[in-house]
């Protein structure tokens, strides 16, 4: 699964990457494209007159290059060229800024002041060139440079009228102050007077906030926790905590101070007639309407204001406008955000979600890294309750007075491990140091030996085995003689063999058993060579043959790899045969592991546990399982931790459960993981039931003022 989600991780990047330098280089290949038509149309196009004084000073300040905004183009000359074609806009998008690029005819063009306004799907331009720009200078017969600058002019005018509130009918900026298409007078749009915001209605526009910077504030506090946790030296600690508490207070405060309204906003009343006109959406969708007095002052109203405006279309109003942002705050005595402040005061929900949102990181958080927060917190009330751990150097004091739960405990002595219960898919006589018995009961008799003959074939090298001499090397001669090992005493070879063999057929041990055991007399007789004149060529000629007084002078020969290979069919053959006595003694072991101080270690990585040797060799698996039954052969062991459960084993012994990785040494970050852990939950606690009541009572209120605002309002 890993894999798979780094797989998609690569595939996604790539896909990234791709449609990035995709877009890249269509974005430079449009460019070369245009400024290639530029230089094509510039070449093939007619100058059609000069640039008179007047455009000349028009431009000044308007040539600006679209890809840099600090820099200042110049004219190539003063030629004037026509130019004609669709409008095109292209951009590229990095890192939120974006640069567009216009173009009429494929050429790209600047347009000073307000040209764009006058764009149409075919245009018919008069330019100048500047480089690979055309600088439009008059656009489809309405647009040119000296209306631009008088338009732009006049609506710099108009913005100074209205932030300082001059009182008196707004000046227009398209100069179209005259009658109407109907010949009836133009109705003004008049300032009528400028105040500052209510209380109420600063409140409306600042909102409470997000709760960012309580948030940010708790998660300092929480990094502090963090921080403290994990430095080592009391002074480092304490600076930490400090600051942990010095950020918690400090989101306390900034979340639950008393709200002060900011600086209040400039407000205009103005006067005149009410409009609604359809704009494009942004993002193609349907259509929006936009209120406005006359043709010149666009604004904003609430959404539950918007749908009663209908009946007011046409008519004189009279309405507070904020100078910032053009957004209602009254219009008429039918709608007035101060009057729906006192009404109905709203509700915040925002801020309680982000500090939901904040307090459920840190819970989450410390949830995936603590190594148990119910420890923890165990751990943590022991420290801060000052109890002190309790020590245990021998078993019968334990057993007198044991531990509690969640109680910090030393213990040392010596123990032997456990033989796990075998389950349906294990052989018995698996060994378990995690539980150790301290001081329980042994097997009352000394169990069975091993048989001699299958210890000697599961240790190997049990035959006297010399080089040829050298006088036998020079009369054997040739390349490998140096490989040629003289057995002294083959016989004995012979002799285990054939009685574990034997052992085996006798107790019906399996096929599988029978044929190790054809293998290694198969390789005896095929490989070894014996020193006499007239050997047997069968297993049992041989056996009978060292069972006599003739074959004790007889001496074998066998190459040392062969001899190797005869000592890993013994062990073979001994290790299937140990594996049965190991499961016998086991069951008996596991029988009597009852009495004394049952030890379950958790975590144990620094604790200082009996340990056993580890081996497919089945002969040091018994000997291990041998020691588990000799009082000689407990090991000593220490040992700290909490006690996480206390109980007793199927024999009424004391069962202790130890969690080693709980030592006073982890107690102050147990106790700084607690404190992170119970200030999420109770801020989660806080918040949570804060965020929904205000969020139903914040669309309840809205549902309010919808229904208020579907009543006949006085019109």
């Amino acid at each position: 699964m890993n894999d798979f989600m780094f797989l998609v991780q690569i595939a996604l990047v790539l896909i990234i990457v791709f449609v990035s330098a995709y877009s890249v280089v269509g974005y430079q290949r449009r460019l070369r494209r245009a400024q290639r038509t530029a230089k094509q149309t510039r070449e093939e196009l007619p100058s059609l007159r000069q640039l008179d004084s007047r455009e000349l000073d028009a431009l000044r300040g308007q040539l600006i290059d679209p890809t840099r905004s600090d820099r200042t183009l110049e004219l190539d000359g003063n030629e004037v060229y026509r130019l004609s074609g669709p409008f095109e806009r292209h951009g590229l998008d990095t890192g939120g800024h974006t640069t567009w690029h216009d173009q009429i005819g494929g050429v790209e063009v600047i347009l000073p002041y307000d040209a764009a306004l006058f764009l149409k799907e075919y245009n018919e331009a008069e330019v100048a060139f500047s480089g690979r720009y055309a600088v439009v200078i008059s656009l489809n017969g309405e647009f040119d440079l000296q209306g631009g600058k008088e338009r732009q002019q006049r609506r710099e005018a108009q913005e100074d009228q209205w932030e300082a509130g001059v009182r008196g009918a707004l000046k227009c900026v398209f100069g179209n102050d005259g009658p109407v298409e109907d010949g009836s007078p133009r109705q003004d749009i008049r300032i009528l007077d400028q105040r500052l915001e209510t209380p109420a209605e600063t409140e409306d526009r600042e909102g409470r906030g997000i709760g960012f910077l309580s948030s940010m504030a708790w998660i300092g506090s929480f990094i502090a926790l963090a921080i403290a946790a994990g430095v080592a030296g009391e002074i480092a600690r304490q600076i930490w905590v400090t600051a942990a508490g010095i950020l918690a207070l400090l989101g306390l405060w900034l979340f639950w101070r008393p709200y002060r309204p900011g600086m209040p906003a400039r407000v205009n009343r103005v006067s005149g007639p009410l409009d609604i006109f359809m704009v494009p959406a942004p993002n193609g969708g349907p259509d929006q309407g936009q209120p406005a007095l006359g043709d010149r002052l666009p604004f904003s109203v609430p959404p539950h204001w918007f749908h009663k405006l209908g009946g007011l279309v046409g008519r004189t109003v009279e309405a507070d406008i904020r100078v910032m942002d053009r957004s209602a705050v009254r219009l008429n005595h039918d709608f007035s955000i101060d009057a729906e402040m006192i009404q109905s005061r709203p509700h915040y929900w925002g801020k309680h979600l982000s500090l939901t949102l904040v307090a459920l990181g840190a819970v989450v958080t410390m949830l995936l890294n603590s190594p148990g927060p119910i420890g923890d917190m165990v751990l943590a009330q022991h420290v801060i309750s000052g109890h002190e751990i309790r020590e245990y150097h021998d078993s019968q004091s334990l057993a007198e007075n044991p531990p509690r739960q969640g109680d910090l405990v030393s213990l040392s002595g010596q123990a032997h491990c456990q033989v796990e219960t075998p389950s349906s898919n294990q052989v018995a006589g698996l060994i378990d140091c995690s539980r150790i018995r301290w001081d329980g009961e042994l097997l009352p008799n000394e169990p069975d030996a091993l048989p001699d003959h299958l210890r000697m074939l599961a240790q190997g090298d049990f035959l006297d085995v010399r080089e040829l001499s050298g006088v036998e090397q020079m009369l054997v001669g040739g390349h490998g003689r140096r490989e040629i090992r003289v057995i002294s005493n083959p016989g004995h070879a012979v002799n285990l063999v054939e009685q574990a063999c034997s052992d085996a057929e006798r107790e019906d041990r399996g096929n599988l058993f029978s044929r190790r055991c054809q293998d290694t007399r198969r390789l005896l007789l095929s490989d070894m060579i014996l020193d006499m004149e007239e050997a047997p060529e069968s297993w049992d000629g041989v056996h009978d043959l060292f069972q006599t007084a003739d074959g004790d002078e007889v001496r074998g020969l066998m190459l040392r790899d062969n001899l190797e290979r005869f000592y890993l069919h013994g062990r073979d053959i001994s290790n299937h045969a140990i594996l049965d006595y190991r499961e016998v003694l086991a069951e008996s072991i596991l029988d009597r592991q009852r009495g004394g101080i049952l030890l379950e270690v958790t975590n144990g990585g620094e604790a200082e546990l009996p340990s056993v040797q580890h081996s497919r060799r089945e002969l040091i698996r018994w000997n291990e399982l041998l020691k588990l039954t000799q009082r000689s052969e407990a090991q000593p062991f220490r040992l700290e931790g909490m006690v996480t459960r206390l109980g007793e084993d199927a024999s009424g012994a004391v069962h202790l459960q130890i969690d080693a990785s709980r030592s006073l040494d982890e107690s102050w970050p147990a106790l700084m993981r607690s404190t992170w852990l119970s200030l999420g939950l109770l801020l989660l606690l806080i918040h949570v039931p804060l965020f929904a009541i205000k969020l139903r009572a914040a669309r309840r209120r809205g549902q309010q003022l919808t229904e208020q605002g579907n009543q006949n309002p006085r019109f």
